[in-house]
């Protein structure tokens, strides 16, 4: 039988993993305490954790919950958990299905009283489900307390319950009762016209939520001095009024109980509270970080913990680590890295038309411009022992082109410097030196993309750049790059080396899927795919003309006062979604003029052939920001983009053409 190999990057979605595989497969970041430095479990300072799609807010939740507490607290789970001080209740809002909770011919108010009803029910089941985990655990230890417990309860309720309940079992038998007559109402309020506004509604908001650990706190000895931590995932599935109810309990919490809230960037409809409709404050009322700027900002802790993250998805597909070696720095060695011997190699073996097709470009360009000595000029330029000292060549000749100079005597000119630079490559009064000095990796790629080769980012340290701080975005390139290297017979990470090649086409696969993925709906979502694309494209083409103006060409800038409001809400779209990543705001120089900046994300620069690094900017005039970030016609587009690049290509003329705005 032939023996199949598994996938061990196959599942990205921390959704899609039982308990189990939410602890083998976590991965801590290193420094401090970690991920509890930001989960903070102890503090009752509600926790807001925001950041883009795979960022791994699911992961870090559900790991704080009392189920992976379980699985890590295999002996003596209560005295365990009294020893961690909290008790992590998870919930995800999108299995509320809170749409239900809107519509027909309801006040809002209505909608909300029965929404915060529902609540108080759902929170509270998942805490008696834990209670009775517990007992179930410990040999009905608890059931003790529940008399105590039932007693203290029919104070939470506006309404005598003391025949409803007198056990925990049937204490949640009656909350399921009432759950599925809520469910019930909303369903058929619409088909049916059922009366949403009689429903029985028992509890005011809060009584249960808060009332019930306070309950368990007081009475059971063993949860003396425990927090109990609302670990309410997926936020961003409520709608405005059901966000601004849970801002509210927040806003209002009583000890023992706290929030951590998981929500995407942009899924933050409202900071709003229905306490004297005042928004929630960040450093009094709550705390709040951003995941994946933190791990982007901290590149070398991002690094290791995702070479950590690689290594346990290896450990845990039955990947032998003695092969892999201790050292997290052994992966490297299993992918293949850019070579430029060989990749000079390469182009010697192509034909001329491929290998040195920007001299038979730069022929024809001349031929257009009726130059003279043509032929003496091509051959002044040729250097066939080093395909990139010949492509620096040509470069310069277009800088002269540009400045004016007599094209001949450049180019002896040209010649002549080559060979200096042969002779000795630290002088930096060359111009070789100095074009090399910031624009190497540029022509190399200039090289790459002229023969018809793709564009190398291969290696892991690259992979791991390229997923700007988020986790699934590594593993998602991980995922194809491993797909690809075993369709080309490599044994990845079993003896052998992934090729360039399969990582090539693994990331961009990945490429493809983060474009597809984050692709939002409606016309805004339009707008903000139009604009990457085009600001991608615009980046591209100047990156790849005769003389671009900037080296490592991965960032644009915007002055401050071009942003409206359209503009801006694009903007925040992009960043949000991932696709930009803003950098700190700068000043122009010798001027008050500030400037914003962003960088394309790493894993789109395949797409657009670009640089994972971020060395120049390109400052875009207020006519660029309005045709790539506005709606507009192609011939607008178009004809803003042509006057910018006839600066860069040859024959280099300033166009006069006005512009259209």
């Amino acid at each position: 039988m032939t023996d199949i190999k598994i996938n061990p990057f196959n599942i990205t979605k921390a959704v899609d993993y039982s308990d189990e595989e939410i602890n083998n497969y976590w991965v801590d970041i290193s420094g401090g305490n970690g991920f509890i430095d930001m989960v903070k479990p102890l503090s009752p300072m509600p926790v807001f954790l925001l950041g883009g799609k795979g960022s791994g807010k699911t992961h870090i939740m559900r790991y704080f919950s009392y189920n992976l507490q379980k699985i890590r607290h295999k002996e003596d789970l209560l005295q365990q958990i009294s020893n961690d001080r909290y008790i992590g209740i998870y919930l995800r809002c999108s299995g509320l299905n809170s749409s239900r909770f809107k519509g027909g011919i309801y006040r809002q108010g209505a909608w909300k009283n029965i929404f915060s009803y529902y609540i108080e029910l759902w929170f509270t089941q998942l805490l008696v489900n834990i209670v009775f985990d517990l007992n179930d655990t410990h040999k009905n230890v608890l059931l003790k307390y529940e008399n105590s417990i039932c007693k203290k309860l029919y104070a939470l309720f506006d309404r005598d319950v003391s025949k409803e309940f007198d056990t925990l079992k049937s204490f949640s038998d009656f909350l399921q009762k009432r759950q599925k007559q809520v469910d019930y109402d909303v369903n058929n309020s619409v088909i049916t016209g059922q009366d949403i506004n009689e429903a029985d509604i028992l509890v005011t908001p809060g009584r249960l939520i808060f009332g019930f650990p306070g309950i368990l706190e007081s009475v059971i000895k063993e949860f003396k001095g425990i927090q109990f931590i609302y670990l309410v995932d997926e936020f961003e599935n409520l709608e405005e009024y059901q966000q601004r109810y849970i801002n509210t309990l927040i806003r209002e919490r009583e000890s023992p109980v706290s929030f951590r809230v998981g929500v995407r960037w942009y899924g933050i409809k409202t900071w709003n509270t229905f306490s004297g409709n005042e928004d929630l404050k960040v450093g009094s009322e709550i705390e709040k970080y951003v995941i994946d700027i933190f791990l982007r900002n901290n590149n070398s802790e991002f690094e290791k913990y995702a070479k950590e993250i690689c290594l346990s998805r290896l450990k845990q597909s039955g990947f032998s680590l003695s092969k892999l070696g201790s050292s997290k720095n052994s992966l490297s060695s299993y992918f293949e890295e850019f070579d430029l011997d060989k990749f000079f190699k390469k182009l010697n073996g192509k034909e001329e038309k491929h290998s040195k097709s920007y001299l038979f470009k730069l022929e024809e360009s001349l031929k257009k411009q009726k130059a003279a000595h043509i032929e003496s000029i091509i051959n002044n330029l040729k250097y066939d022992k080093n395909p990139l000292l010949e492509r620096t060549n040509v470069m310069i000749f277009y800088r002269e082109w540009k400045a004016g100079a007599d094209l001949r005597k450049a180019s002896e000119t040209i010649k002549s410097d080559c060979l200096l630079y042969v002779s000795d490559s630290s002088n930096k009064n060359l111009a070789h030196y100095k074009v090399l000095d910031k624009f190497k990796y540029d022509l190399i790629d200039q090289l790459h993309r002229e023969a018809r080769e793709t564009l190398s980012y291969s290696g892991i340290d690259k992979i791991i750049k390229m997923s700007a701080g988020i986790p699934r975005f590594f593993l998602m390139m991980l995922k194809h790059i491993y797909r690809w290297s075993i369709y080309a017979e490599e044994n990845p990470f079993s003896g052998g080396v992934i090729s360039e090649k399969s990582q090539m086409n693994g990331l961009g696969d990945a490429s493809k899927w983060f474009l597809e993925d984050a692709r939002a709906a409606g016309i805004d979502g339009k707008l903000m795919s139009t604009s990457i694309s085009k600001i991608g494209q615009y980046m591209q083409e100047i990156r790849f003309s005769n003389i671009p103006s900037e080296s490592s060409l991965s960032s644009f800038s915007i002055k401050m006062i071009d942003i409206d409001e359209g503009i801006e809400k694009t903007l925040s779209y992009l960043e949000q979604y991932s696709y930009l990543i803003k950098v700190n705001p700068t000043r122009e120089k010798n001027s008050i003029t500030q400037r914003v900046t962003y960088q394309i994300n790493g894993l789109l620069s395949p797409h657009w052939e670009l640089p994972i690094y971020r060395r120049g900017i390109l400052h875009l005039t207020s006519d660029e920001v309005a045709v790539i970030f506005k709606n507009c016609t192609e011939l607008e587009y178009n004809s803003v983009k042509n006057l910018r690049l006839a600066t860069y290509n040859a024959p280099f003329r300033n166009l006069t053409t006005p512009t259209l705005f």
